[in-house]
């Protein structure tokens, strides 16, 4: 691309993986021009942080979700203006990044500015996946270099740290074509602490995407199957929860069990990465996985709690959800090599989160037993009217319950909702004809996954939409209190 050419913020395009989700009706030329003027705004003004805490600023994500979900221009400049009020103003780094002094300032925030401007020189030179496989999924980007404190760069322990936020706000540059927002997520990868090193280790880079030729071996297990075989380890228990550091409890379980997770996670990574039809099949069962880590504990622990409970929508499984919606786009445009990598050290990371969370029990017959396939999910309007095809009176009168479910998160104040609920639509509309009962599912050592169909993702929706829904809820919106009453 040349320098005449190159944008950073162009207008949306679709993503490059035919499996991600199609813009919603609703895109005006005005919505769109929005969306270009607040991503540039954020860019020119505000910081990747939006305290001294790594908090990280959701401006481009909120704003692009509610695009994609068929939101106006209004409705697009509202959720800015809401979400602008709490960042922190950008700032200029000390100094420069460059190739040869790349390394020595990583973890550093100030130099969030300087890593912009380094990313976006390169992304000028080269294209957004080029740099994305080389200042992430290189050898050099890892293991193969050091900084002037003698620390490796491990940049794909960066990359997926921070619960998931680098590949969220990448995933979004991929999947919209947005190279301003490829290079602000590796900028935020290099500025990010590394606390998940420990499940990519140096020797993940030495791993081969295609399995050696010689004797026919069984198929890698299912993710079910690996997620099951977690829950029953009984080496794997959490007694305490560190008070009020949820980011401790993580490292926690790094520190203690990451050989154990990663002996797990290689068993399902014995894959041929070449093979497009075999990787988008694991990329489907990591889609259904991390759904089920959300939803089953978030029913479940709420009845054990008591029926004045809503549900436990927990803020830490949720972007479990909410970053398997860019694994397609990631995998479009990465090599084998690097697809291998990233699949199998993010189901590491998911499955760390799960254990850090209380490592729930999943009681999926009880899920699928009491919860609604078709939810009546409250309507703004008041149905179709007279001239209907429905009886008065029908419980259908609100025939597609995702209408309303979709139109609370398009308007709702916290920018999660639109991206978990746009996750959970989109992966209904893929996978939502899935009858129970088939033998992929059935077979794998995952109690009652026989029971799986396709309307687990209505229901974790509906179940969200009424959790958030309610009109006294604390600030912060999601649940973070885990679920360790219930820890194995």
């Amino acid at each position: 691309m040349s320098p005449v050419s190159f944008q950073l913020f162009p207008n949306p395009s679709p993503s490059p993986s035919r499996i991600s989700p199609n813009a919603l009706p609703g895109i005006t030329p005005e919505a769109t021009e929005m969306v270009k003027k607040v991503l540039k705004d954020d860019y020119e003004k505000h910081h990747a942080f939006f305290n001294d805490q790594g908090f990280h600023n959701h401006v481009a994500h909120h704003v692009l979700a509610v695009w994609a979900l068929g939101a106006p221009k209004d409705v697009i400049q509202a959720a800015y203006d809401h979400d602008k009020i709490i960042q922190r103003q950008a700032y200029k780094s000390p100094g420069d990044i460059t190739r040869d002094n790349f390394n020595d300032h990583l973890g550093d925030e100030n130099y969030y500015n300087a890593y912009v401007n380094y990313f976006i020189g390169a992304i000028k030179q080269k294209d957004a996946a080029a740099v994305l496989e080389e200042h992430v999924f290189s050898s050099a980007a890892n293991f193969a270099s050091k900084g002037q404190s003698g620390e490796h760069p491990k940049m794909l322990g960066r990359f997926l740290g921070s619960l998931v936020h680098t590949m969220i706000h990448i995933g979004y540059g991929v999947e919209f074509n947005m190279p301003g927002l490829v290079a602000e997520g590796l900028a935020q990868a290099a500025v990010h602490g590394n606390r998940t090193g420990g499940i990519v280790p140096a020797s993940t880079f030495l791993a081969d995407p295609v399995p050696s030729a010689g004797l026919q071996k069984p198929a890698a297990p299912h993710a079910f199957t690996i997620l099951s075989r977690v829950l029953k380890d009984e080496n794997i228990k959490i007694n305490i929860k560190p008070k009020d550091n949820d980011i401790e409890v993580y490292t926690y379980v790094l520190d203690k069990w990451a050989d154990v997770i990663l002996g797990h996670v290689n068993e399902w990574a014995d894959f041929d990465a070449t093979d497009a039809h075999l990787v988008e099949r694991k990329v489907e069962e990591l889609q259904w996985t991390n759904v089920l880590i959300y939803a089953l504990p978030g029913y479940s622990y709420s009845q054990v709690q008591g029926q004045e409970k809503k549900f436990n929508a927990d803020f830490f499984s949720m972007h479990l959800v909410t970053s398997s919606l860019f694994l397609p786009s990631h995998i479009a445009v990465l090599s084998p090599h690097a697809r291998h990598l990233l699949l199998r050290s993010y189901f590491a990371v998911s499955l760390t989160w799960y254990i850090a969370r209380g490592k729930p029990d999943l009681h999926i017959k009880a899920f699928f037993d009491e919860t609604a396939a078709f939810p009546i999910v409250a309507a703004s309007q008041n149905g179709p009217g007279k001239i209907s095809v429905l009886p008065l009176g029908s419980s259908t009168a609100n025939p597609n319950p995702w209408f309303a479910i979709l139109e609370q998160a398009i308007g709702h104040a916290d920018d999660h909702l639109c991206k978990l609920q746009r996750t959970l639509a989109h992966y209904s509309a893929l996978y939502g004809s899935r009858t129970a009962g088939k033998a992929d599912f059935a077979e794998t050592e995952l109690l009652g996954a026989d029971r799986l169909d396709g309307t687990l993702f209505v229901r974790a929706a509906a179940l969200t939409a009424e959790k958030l829904g309610q009109d006294n809820l604390p600030p912060g919106y999601w649940d973070r209190s885990g679920f360790f009453a219930e820890s194995k």
